[in-house]
C-alpha cells in the first residue's frame, strides 16, 4: 500500500498511467486520483501538451508535479504541461537537485536542445 500526497493506493496499477515522452522516451507517470479529479504527474520529460491532453481525455486536472530528479530528460515537458495552469501548482523536487534545476541551461546546451523555462520557488 502506498501512502502519501493525500491518497491511498493499494492496487497501484489501477491508478497509474505510464507514458513514454520526449526524444529519449522518458517514463512519465500520471497518478490517478482515488477521489476527485486532481492527478499527480511524475517526470514530465517531454510532450507536455500530450500529457495535458491525456489528463483532459480522462476528465482530470493537474494537481501536483513530482520531479524524481532534475535531469533535463525528466523536466523538458514541464513548461508545456503548465501552460494555462495556476501558478499555485506544487512542483516537488528534492532540495539536493536545486543546483541542477537552476543550471538547466547547461544540460540543455550539452544535449543540443533549447533550455526549458522551469519555475523555481522555494518554500
Amino acid at each position: 500500500m502506498l501512502l502519501g500526497l493525500g491518497f491511498v493506493v493499494s492496487k497501484w496499477r489501477d491508478h497509474v498511467v505510464k507514458l513514454e515522452v520526449g526524444e529519449l522516451q522518458t517514463n512519465c507517470y500520471i497518478v490517478l486520483p482515488v477521489e476527485g479529479s486532481e492527478a499527480v504527474v511524475v517526470d514530465p520529460g517531454g510532450e507536455g501538451t500530450r500529457i495535458r491532453g491525456e489528463l483532459t481525455r480522462r476528465g482530470l486536472i493537474l494537481g501536483k508535479v513530482i520531479l524524481t530528479h532534475a535531469h533535463i530528460d525528466h523536466v523538458m515537458g514541464l513548461p508545456d504541461l503548465l501552460k494555462g495552469e495556476s501558478e499555485d501548482i506544487d512542483i516537488l523536487l528534492h532540495s539536493g537537485d536545486s543546483p541542477l534545476i537552476e543550471k538547466i541551461h547547461i544540460q540543455a546546451e550539452f544535449m543540443g536542445v533549447p533550455a526549458p523555462a522551469i519555475p523555481v520557488r522555494r518554500p
